[in-house]
Formats: C-alpha cells, sequence, structure tokens
C-alpha cells in the first residue's frame, strides 16, 4: 500500500501525535491544521492555526487558479459559507457582502493551491468543518475529488459519535445494507426506555460539557473578565513565569471593524473587551426579558405541536443542515399547514440566554419573537419548561436538527425535522421535502397514528465510536485512539463507496 499524504484539519497536538504513532507506515503528515496552539514547522510537515486560516492570514501567498468552471461550482455554495462567515462579525459592521464573498473565493483559491503543493491524497478532521477556513477546504476537497472524513457532531443515544464524508449524504459512512450493530441496538433499547420514563441521567454529553464550562458566580465571572485586561496572564504569573500579551485580544475570533484582519485593530482592546463583554450581558439579560413577556403559562397551550429551535447563532447556520437551516421558513411551513385550533409551541434552547454564550445576541433583532408572532398559532413558552413535559403533552415535535426528534419517538410521538439526521430512517419522522410534507405530517400527528421506532430501521453499522468526552475540550486519550482508528477504517472504505461520497 502506498504512503499516503494527509492533511489532518483541526486536530489538537494530542490528536496528531496519536495519528502519527498508528499510522506512522501508511501515511505521512503534510499539513496540520491545529484546533489550538500555536503554529510550528518541521521538515516534513506544515502547521497552521483554524483560528488564523479562517481569518484569511497568510492565505494570498500563492498564484491564482481558480475560473470558469471552478468559479461556478463555488458560487453554488457562497451563501452558506458568509452565514459560516458572518458568526465572525459581533456587531454586523465588520464586512459589506462582497467583502465576505472575496474572502470566501481566497479560501478556496489557498486550498486549491495548498492540495496541489502538498500532494494531499486524504483529508481528516476531528470537527465537522463548520468554520470559514474548514468550510472552505471541505468545499476545495469535495470539488478536487480528495477523500474528507471528520468526526460529525450528532450525538447517537448520548454515547456514540459516528463518521462523515458529505453533508448530503450525511449518513453514507456507517450505513451498511440492513446490518444493525448489535451496540446501536442496545443503545436503542436503553434510550428509548430511559427517556420516555423521565430518567434524570439523560443530559446529553453536549450539554454535560457546557454545564461542566458554566460559572454562575457573577463575582467569579466578572474577576476573570477583569484579569483579562491585564497585558500578561494571570496563570503564567501564579507558576512564576512573567507572559505578556498583546493590547489586543488577537486570540478571538471576532472581528469589530473594517480594517484588514490580520491588523490587530480589527479587534478588540482588552479593555474595550472587558466592556464589550458586560455589554453583551446585559443585552442577553434585555433579550430573555423581551422573550419571557411574550410567554404564555404552561396550563393554556390547548393542543399543539412543539418547536425546538436550535442553539443560535450556530445551530441554524451550520452548513450540515443545508438549505433547511432557517427558523423563520420552518415555522412558516409549519403554522400554514396546521388546522384551527392547533398551535405551535416554541421554547427558546436551553443555552440561548446563559452568560458564557457571549456576541450570539445581535444574531436576533430587537423584535425577533414579535416577527415569528405575526405568523399567529404561535405560543412561546419560558426556556426554563421541562421539554420532556412539553413533547409529552403534544400532538408532535419539529424540529431543524437535534435530539429532539428522538426524545419525541421514545415518547411515542411523531417528528418534523427539516434537515439530515441520523435517525431519519426511523418510523415516525418526516423529513421534509416539500410543502405537502407538512401537510401530510401534521395530518399523521392529528390521526395520533402511533410511530414504531425500531433500531433494525436505521442500517448504522460501522463507523461510529463510544467516546468518554464529547469534543477536543475533554477527549482522553482513549478517545483519540479510537478516533484516529475509526477515520483510518472509514478512508479504507470511502474508496467502495459510489460518486454520493463526491456532493457537498
Amino acid at each position: 500500500m502506498s504512503v499516503k499524504s494527509v492533511l489532518l484539519d483541526r486536530f489538537t497536538m494530542e490528536g496528531v501525535a496519536e495519528f502519527s504513532r498508528q499510522f506512522e507506515k501508511e501515511a505521512k503528515i503534510k499539513l496540520v491544521i491545529l484546533q489550538g496552539g500555536k503554529a510550528r514547522s518541521n521538515d516534513e510537515t506544515e502547521y497552521y492555526t483554524s483560528l488564523s486560516l479562517s481569518k484569511g492570514i497568510g492565505i494570498d501567498l500563492y498564484p491564482w487558479v481558480i475560473a470558469g468552471a471552478d468559479l461556478k461550482y463555488f458560487s453554488e455554495h457562497e451563501g452558506i459559507f458568509l452565514s459560516v462567515l458572518s458568526r465572525c462579525d459581533v456587531y454586523k459592521n465588520a464586512f459589506t457582502t462582497e467583502e465576505m464573498a472575496d474572502h470566501y473565493y481566497r479560501l478556496i483559491n489557498f486550498w486549491v493551491n495548498m492540495i496541489a503543493k502538498k500532494k494531499i491524497n486524504a483529508i481528516f478532521s476531528l470537527d465537522i468543518p463548520h468554520v470559514p477556513g474548514s468550510f472552505a477546504l471541505y468545499l476545495a476537497a469535495k470539488y478536487l475529488k480528495i477523500p474528507h472524513v471528520y468526526l460529525d457532531c450528532a450525538l447517537v443515544y448520548n454515547r456514540f459519535l459516528f463518521l462523515g464524508c458529505s453533508f448530503r449524504n450525511r449518513m453514507l459512512l456507517v450505513a451498511n445494507e440492513g446490518i444493525t450493530s448489535s451496540k446501536f441496538t442496545s443503545a436503542h433499547e436503553q434510550f428509548m426506555s430511559e427517556f420516555s420514563s423521565n430518567s434524570p441521567n439523560l443530559t446529553p454529553k453536549c450539554l454535560s460539557l457546557f454545564y461542566g464550562r458554566k460559572d454562575r458566580a457573577w463575582w467569579r465571572m466578572l474577576a476573570i473578565d477583569l484579569s483579562g485586561i491585564l497585558p500578561f496572564s494571570i496563570k503564567a504569573l501564579l507558576r512564576g513565569k512573567l507572559q505578556f500579551r498583546s493590547f489586543y485580544t488577537t486570540e478571538q475570533a471576532w472581528k469589530i471593524s473594517r480594517r484588514q484582519w490580520d491588523d490587530p485593530r480589527s479587534g478588540f482592546t482588552r479593555v474595550s473587551y472587558f466592556f464589550a463583554k458586560l455589554r453583551e450581558r446585559l443585552k442577553v439579560v434585555l433579550s430573555r426579558k423581551r422573550y419571557r413577556k411574550m410567554c404564555r403559562t404552561e396550563e393554556k397551550l390547548g393542543q399543539y405541536i412543539f418547536f425546538a429551535p436550535p442553539s443560535e447563532p450556530e445551530g441554524s447556520s451550520l452548513p450540515v443542515a443545508l438549505e433547511a437551516r432557517r427558523i423563520y421558513i420552518a415555522l412558516r411551513l409549519l403554522t400554514d399547514a396546521l388546522p384551527e385550533g392547533v398551535n405551535v409551541v416554541y421554547k427558546e434552547h436551553q443555552v440561548s440566554f446563559d452568560q458564557l454564550l457571549l456576541f450570539v445576541a445581535d444574531w436576533k433583532s430587537k423584535f425577533y419573537y414579535e416577527d415569528l408572532a405575526k405568523f399567529g398559532k404561535l405560543i412561546f413558552v419560558r426556556e426554563g419548561i421541562s421539554s420532556h413535559a412539553l413533547i409529552a403533552n403534544s400532538i408532535g415535535v419539529a424540529t431543524i436538527n437535534g435530539t429532539i426528534g428522538l426524545e419525541a419517538l421514545a415518547m411515542a410521538k411523531r417528528c418534523i425535522t427539516f434537515a439530515p439526521q441520523w435517525y431519519d430512517d426511523l418510523d415516525g419522522i418526516h423529513r421534509i421535502q416539500s410543502v405537502k410534507d407538512v401537510a401530510d405530517a401534521v395530518d399523521s400527528m392529528m390521526k395520533k397514528k402511533r410511530p414504531n421506532p425500531q433500531a433494525t430501521q436505521v442500517a448504522f453499522s460501522k463507523h461510529f465510536v463510544s467516546l468518554e468526552g464529547f469534543s477536543d475540550d475533554n477527549f482522553t486519550k482513549k478517545d483519540y485512539e479510537l478516533i484516529c482508528r475509526a477515520i483510518w477504517a472509514a478512508y479504507n472504505d470511502l474508496s467502495k463507496i459510489d460518486d454520493r461520497k463526491w456532493e457537498v
């Protein structure tokens, strides 16, 4: 077997070391895009940081090579890239649309050059391509037909993560012609049983990680924010080292001015960052207050479909959702299909008003909820109400993407989804492709057709891993060992799959 030239995207140094250890004879690591840490280089491997590439720093050192048919292909996916990049614009005034589009094509041109220069045979990622640099790499790989395998973000039965290679054909690497893994079958039965009995032990790993990060003591958050003003690191000082930092918060992903992104003045100064966070926290509080003023009590809901939105902003612009990621469109389709006397109950995501998630308030206008309410047939409830109770008292559930659909099935409720899920084939899931699909799904809910979701309905049999952690924030050494083996196994199977693997 020939030695492969590999690009590792959004890997940590621990992950790079483990991959190198396992596949020293099979692969040469030519490029590494680090999730965190400082870029470095050696004789064989070139290192970049994910943040710097997403900012476009250093991407214009290569000749321009895309034109004609290339530009036509990449223009089809420009809109999704603009959504991805606009998350980096704190106050929504640091880019024009033209500047964001230019940024997109510059990144594409960089990757086409680098793939050719390094003769890359395979691309592996520890994360779904959802930041500007990684998403542009994903598109370049599809166009050049370079195998790209990544760890998907979907959490399966609160236990597994799986390997993907195409957003459009999300389950391509895990399905196996009707054969279902015994691990998957037992996990299905356990999840269905525990969730329907309202087990307190079913907090998803992703939320457990989030709650573990939070420190709700306001004075502790204030102390952390104040320490960030200083031009040196407090942690380093406690270790006996004096480590100076830039006057600007260049380690952040945010852009707040129209300056070039490699100009530190395009971001916050440390002092202005402190006050920006205070301002943002106030905006989060006011946003929650406006939302709660529109909420109705749980006892007055009547007959309804429960709609669970994704966490803003990332959930609605995550590329895996493709064209079906917009909450406005999903709710409009849903409310238009409802008969008289039936409403949609909207409960904001449980982390939307948390103080940890900063610089997301501007993703919604001041009148975001009021605008949605104009559809009619839409009822808001407080974010603290139990989803379990809302599902139980509904005629059905609707979501863009997320685990809520699986939770609905566990409680014998049907679910409408507007984006690809790993559980699409389970009985009771209505994947929306047309306006008629919505009407048919609502009709099934009104007639109380009970779903019968069995694990064998999903050919989920290979290339998934049971991990202790959920992301590189808490992956263990054992997690990295399992991930690297799974990625290589998936890559070996990729050659046997038809041309659907090249679809975006």
